[in-house]
C-alpha cells in the first residue's frame, strides 16, 4: 500500500479526522494506481468556497494528486485516474461523490462526503 503525504500548504482540521472522512483516505490508499514515489498526495482539503458546490469549505472533501500516476501517456493517466475515482466511489457508497477532473498537472481525484 502506498504512503500518505500532504502537499505543503494544505490546511487540515480536526474535522478531517472524523470517521466519515478518514475512510476516504483509507479507500484512496487501498485503490490507488501505481504512483511515482509510491505515495498518495492530498493536494487540497479545507479551502474557501470558489463558487461551486464543493464540500471543501466545510472540511468535507479531499483532492488527491494524479500527475504522479505512472502512465505511458496523458490519455492513459486520465483513464487510470477515472478508474481510481470509480473504484473509490464504488467502495465509499452513495453518501460520497468521487470524480476525476482537471487538465494536465491539475488532474486530480476529488472525493467528498455528501450524504443524500
Amino acid at each position: 500500500m502506498p504512503d500518505l503525504k500532504v502537499k505543503d500548504g494544505v490546511v487540515l482540521r480536526a474535522a478531517h479526522l472524523r470517521p466519515h472522512m478518514t475512510c476516504i483516505i483509507e479507500i484512496a490508499l487501498q485503490t490507488a494506481p501505481d504512483l511515482a514515489g509510491n505515495a498518495v498526495v492530498i493536494t487540497s482539503a479545507k479551502r474557501p468556497d470558489e463558487g461551486g458546490r464543493s464540500r471543501h469549505p466545510m472540511c468535507g472533501a479531499f483532492d488527491f494528486r494524479c500527475k504522479s500516476i505512472i502512465a505511458r501517456s496523458q490519455t492513459e493517466r486520465i483513464t487510470l485516474a477515472t478508474n481510481w475515482a470509480d473504484d473509490m466511489a464504488d467502495l465509499l457508497g452513495e453518501d460520497y461523490d468521487v470524480i476525476a477532473h482537471g487538465e494536465g498537472d491539475d488532474l486530480h481525484v476529488h472525493a467528498e462526503y455528501d450524504p443524500k
